[in-house]
């Protein structure tokens, strides 16, 4: 009877064992199910969400840089904007290819902006870049194109406020019509005459869609080839250090706007002021003006 009462008492702790394994058994693939359907909801709602933060009408503007051989690295950057809504699309993963192939990713900051650092130095020419989705994105179609200008040590850079150009850009950033474009002919043949020699760098302090619509409209015109900068309101200070940075020889700057007078001063860069394209101004005055920046550019070569 003792052995028998052994056996029965072994039988039963062996049955508790099983249905304790059973039991973590039936839990881990409880465990794992749930695992599995956390996981799918993931995909599906992370996928909705970059939808979603990506709407109907979306634009990327990608936005030029300037440097020189000597660059130990460039920055270069763009906006992206939801245009349903008239806002910036923030936290959006967004990829950056030169047409060298070297790529990066990054996201965009709560005002739609995004900015990648490359260690240089590049060659001298021109670098174009593209800006686009991922290429598993619903919305991949979309991009956009810039260009770093990357000019050799010793050039001297003219930086131009595009303002002093004009016409001014119609409403919506839309660029001017022909007889605006006609009136830009005599500033484009002075400035044309004031750069020999340098790489004309154009600021633009406006807004993005401005900053967009400026750069073909000097496509268009004819204008000097050069890098087409955009000063975003407030960080004009900020924005010029990094040009300086990448580009130390600047032989002076013709600037419109006060902000972008100011800046540049502050950076120790001469500075001529001239009146927006379009203002009624005495032809003395401005004459006087453009002739003291080719004598004041021309004392830095």
């Amino acid at each position: 009877m003792g052995f028998c009462a052994a056996g029965l008492h072994t039988r039963r702790a062996n049955s508790g064992k099983v249905s304790v394994l059973r039991y973590l058994g039936y839990l881990l693939m409880v465990v794992a199910v749930l695992a599995l359907a956390g996981t799918a909801a993931v995909c599906l709602f992370g996928g909705l969400a970059e939808q979603l933060r990506v709407p109907g009408s979306v634009r990327i503007i990608a936005l030029d840089e300037a440097a020189t051989t000597q660059a130990p690295y460039l920055r270069v950057g763009a906006k992206i904007e939801d245009l349903d809504y008239g806002r910036p699309i923030p936290y959006c993963h967004v990829v950056l290819r030169y047409d060298d192939g070297w790529r990066e990713r990054s996201y965009t900051d709560p005002d739609g902006l995004v900015r990648w650092s490359r260690r240089g130095p590049l060659p001298a020419g021109r670098h174009p870049y593209t800006v686009m989705f991922p290429e598993t994105h619903p919305r991949a179609d979309i991009q956009a194109r810039a260009t770093v200008w990357v000019s050799p040590a010793g050039v001297g850079a003219l930086w131009v406020d595009a303002a002093a150009l004009g016409p001014e850009t119609r409403p919506g950033g839309q660029p001017p019509n022909l007889p605006q474009a006609e009136a830009m002919r005599p500033a484009l043949e002075a400035l044309k005459a004031l750069a020999r020699g340098q790489q004309v760098v154009y600021l633009v302090a406006a807004g993005i869609a401005e900053y967009q619509a400026v750069r073909e409209r000097l496509d268009e015109a004819g204008a000097p080839p050069g890098p087409v900068i955009w000063l975003r309101k407030g960080n004009e200070l900020e924005r010029l250090k990094i040009l300086r940075d990448s580009w130390r020889d600047v032989d002076g700057a013709v600037v419109v706007a006060p902000v972008v007078a100011d800046a540049v001063a502050k950076l120790k860069v001469r500075v001529v002021r001239l009146p927006r394209a379009g203002e009624q101004a005495d032809a003395a005055p401005q004459e006087s003006g453009q002739r003291e920046a080719a004598r004041r550019t021309g004392e830095g070569k």
